[in-house]
């Protein structure tokens, strides 16, 4: 029986302040146009529609009674506030990348660890859940709060 070793990494500019939750609103707009709303609420059980992660956080809202594109967006915001505060978690690391010849500098969050089936970190679990809906729900959200997702990668480690 082995182990994988999973990692998830965040990257952005080090120009990037924490957005409002006002911002990521904005970020997240695109969830509240009319041809969005029978896409998120209507097609909870199509799962050819949505990655398995998005596909339960609909399910789990419509247990909670609050299935609706607002109730999507809110806690959407949540979960960003919630991000934002993982980085400075005790399970994330993070270094700074200096640019070449066009300067840019980047800041790049970890966090991963050995995974016997479940997520090795509380980040991670949270960082691919977020990416993912969002992405499903919002394309190109993630990039107009300045942040950018590296999938995590799996190293499968035989028995030992």
């Amino acid at each position: 029986m082995g182990a994988d070793f999973l990692s998830a990494t965040w990257w952005t500019t080090t120009e990037v302040k924490e957005p409002t939750d006002d911002q990521i609103r904005q970020a997240l707009d695109q969830i509240t146009r009319a041809d969005c709303i029978a896409q998120v609420i209507g097609d909870i059980d199509e799962t050819d529609e949505f990655e398995h992660e998005t596909v339960q956080f609909m399910r789990d809202l419509e247990s909670q009674g609050r299935l609706s594109v607002r109730g999507v967006v809110e806690t959407l915001v949540s979960m960003w506030r919630e991000f934002f505060e993982s980085l400075r978690g005790r399970d994330v690391g993070w270094q700074i990348y200096y640019g070449g010849q066009d300067g840019v500098v980047l800041r790049q969050y970890l966090t991963g660890g050995m995974s016997w089936g479940d997520p090795p970190t509380e980040a991670f679990s949270l960082w691919s859940d977020l990416w993912t809906i969002t992405e499903d729900l919002a394309p190109g959200a993630c990039a107009e709060l300045g942040v950018f997702f590296s999938p995590f990668m799996a190293a499968t480690r035989g028995n030992s």
